[in-house]
């Protein structure tokens, strides 16, 4: 729990303040991870940093605001966004924002390693309505929608929620239905659209040893298999953004509260200052 609300206030600090992005050295990518979030993309970015890859996940996406801004607007390809991610030294992508847009163009780049992240449907879909769903919901309110951040990406966060509630967007996330019908068919399409000898069906769950094997990783880890973003930790950084859509008027009152409680400090005459003047 403490950990999702650390989770949650990180991602506020970076939304409000984004960091100076870093600058190592251009690579190609290596890896995508195509499917949903909640299937495991926050674990496998963990995974795939201990295997000595670096992952383009969760807040990374703030780095690349305004090209998603550009491909919404259909000014750039998902080939170019591609590409500007292995020019920023990121070598494996997907996970979880981009796996559900660009799984066709990575699956035609040279060498690239492509894994499906698969969960249970009807469980994905309990989690998406009771987690990530809500994220989203708030995200398109206020205040959130003020920040120049959300301003540039509430366009492809649209389309993600289109795509994960199969068209129906209006009843995202609480129709566990539709959610069920999204997953399936983008499950659907990734195999459909990925070589089976390039394509390797992963469940967390199943640890390092398929992982490993696919990627070619001769010296495969012995530790246990990272896990991120739990059920738990999810549903607190939850209470952070509701806390946030609730109480942020408050932030808003408190300098006119305080403006107002020194005019009338001004305006009204101490109890030496009553006695003196009735002296």
């Amino acid at each position: 729990m403490t950990a999702g609300i650390r989770f949650g206030l990180s991602v506020l600090g970076e939304m409000m303040f984004p960091p100076a992005a870093a600058k190592p050295a251009p690579t190609a990518i290596k890896v995508f991870v195509a499917g949903m979030g909640r299937t495991g993309t926050g674990s496998l970015s963990l995974a795939l940093k201990e295997l000595g890859y670096r992952p383009c996940w969760g807040p990374d996406l703030f780095e690349f605001a305004d090209e998603i801004r550009d491909y919404s607007a259909g000014t750039m390809s998902g080939d170019q966004l591609l590409a500007l991610m292995a020019e920023r030294g990121f070598n494996a992508t997907g996970l979880d924002i981009f796996g559900m847009f660009f799984f066709r163009e990575a699956a035609r780049l040279p060498g690239v390693k492509m894994v499906l992240t698969v969960r249970d449907p009807d469980a994905w879909a309990e989690s998406i309505a009771t987690t990530v769903g809500l994220h989203f919901a708030y995200f398109t309110g206020a205040p959130f929608k003020w920040l120049p951040l959300f301003q540039k990406i509430n366009p492809f966060l649209q389309e993600m929620v289109s795509i994960m509630s199969a068209g129906h967007p209006d009843d995202f996330p609480n129709n566990r239905a539709h959610l069920r019908r999204g997953y399936l068919d983008l499950d659907a399409e990734i195999r459909r659209s990925v070589p089976a000898d390039n394509l390797l069906v992963y469940r967390v769950k199943d640890g390092w040893s398929p992982l490993c094997r696919f990627l070619e990783v001769q010296d495969c880890p012995s530790t246990p298999f990272p896990r991120a973003n739990d059920r738990m930790e999810m549903i607190a950084t939850t209470y952070v953004f509701w806390l946030v859509t609730w109480t942020w008027p408050l932030l808003l009152l408190a300098p006119c509260g305080s403006l107002a409680a020194v005019f009338w400090m001004l305006r009204t005459p101490s109890k030496t200052n009553r006695k003196k003047k009735e002296a």
